[in-house]
């Protein structure tokens, strides 16, 4: 692959479907959500107070963040319990395989 801007982050195969995993690309941890064939990018830190959200914590398209009960939407980033905070998502794109993720 050689989109500007993207890295590998996993084999599509690593990622249960319905399923979100951890991984590191670059110095960068991210989430990584599959859900069918599509795969969503997500930072671990809630945008609230930078506590580390855990792939435990993800049912269907939320994760929660249990410090404080903060959900997050996996596709869009957009909490539902405070409309002004957004955990950070990145694109990616699933090739031959593998799953990219966008850091820039």
């Amino acid at each position: 692959m050689s989109l500007p801007g993207y890295q590998k982050a996993a084999s599509f195969s690593e990622i249960p479907d319905g399923g979100t995993i951890e991984v590191e690309v670059g110095p960068l941890p991210l989430l990584l959500h599959r859900r069918g064939e599509k795969v969503f990018a997500t930072g671990v830190y809630c945008p609230h107070q930078d506590f580390r959200l855990y792939p435990s914590n993800c049912s269907g398209d939320t994760i929660l963040c249990t410090a404080h009960g903060y959900r997050m939407n996996i596709q869009t980033g957009a909490c539902q319990d405070e409309p002004d905070l957004f955990m950070a998502t990145y694109a990616t794109r699933v090739e031959n395989g593998e799953v990219w993720v966008k850091l820039y």
